[in-house]
């Protein structure tokens, strides 16, 4: 399995952005950092796989498209500059769905867009 991740910089595409949906075999996860400070270290676990990536700055947002065949779950673990963790629960997907996944600085939260 291939873990692909695409950054895209939100001003560039303004609000049209939050309308895309996942091609084919694949779930669409766009994160983006609300929780006041910059995200030093992303961890998503989807099925097998671990991905580890750098941050995220404050306000900014990452784009990954993540190879999916049928139903899957996949979690969130954000590392803040504090040192804070903030997870997420392990969040149900199948082929096509795109998530959005707000970090806070308690919390982070899911919502569907389909």
């Amino acid at each position: 399995m291939i873990l692909t991740p695409i950054i895209v910089v939100s001003a560039l595409y303004g609000k049209d952005i939050k309308h895309f949906i996942a091609p084919g075999n694949k779930i669409m996860i766009t994160i983006t950092n609300k929780s006041g400070e910059n995200i030093t270290k992303i961890k998503i676990k989807h099925k097998e796989n671990i991905l580890e990536e750098e941050g995220i700055k404050k306000n900014k947002e990452l784009i990954y498209y993540l190879d999916n065949t049928g139903e899957s779950t996949y979690s969130i673990e954000a590392t803040l500059k504090s040192g804070k963790i903030v997870n997420s629960s392990g969040v149900y997907a199948e082929s096509g769905y795109a998530m959005s996944e707000t970090v806070y600085k308690d919390s982070i939260s899911t919502r569907y867009r389909f």
